[in-house]
């Protein structure tokens, strides 16, 4: 049974990874969109970071960063 979260990014062309950890969409060539999840010790909800990496073939890569430690509704 899939959680919410990957049913919704799943909708929105996501692919899972890990459910509720990893998931990925590809927008171009070069160019990913990732959602990376973790979760404290001591916290019971899973935190998100969104960011875009675009993968150079001949040179150093790029990142930009969407949002980090977002909540699952803040995505």
């Amino acid at each position: 049974m899939s959680s919410r979260l990957t049913e919704e990014l799943a909708a929105l062309g996501f692919l899972c990874g890990i459910e509720m950890i990893v998931y990925s969409q590809n927008t171009g060539a070069y160019t990913m969109l990732i959602i990376e999840g973790s979760r404290a010790k001591n916290e019971s909800l899973y935190r998100y970071d969104f960011y875009k990496q675009t993968f150079y073939p001949h040179g150093s890569n790029k990142v930009t960063v969407y949002g980090e430690k977002l909540t699952a509704p803040q995505l």
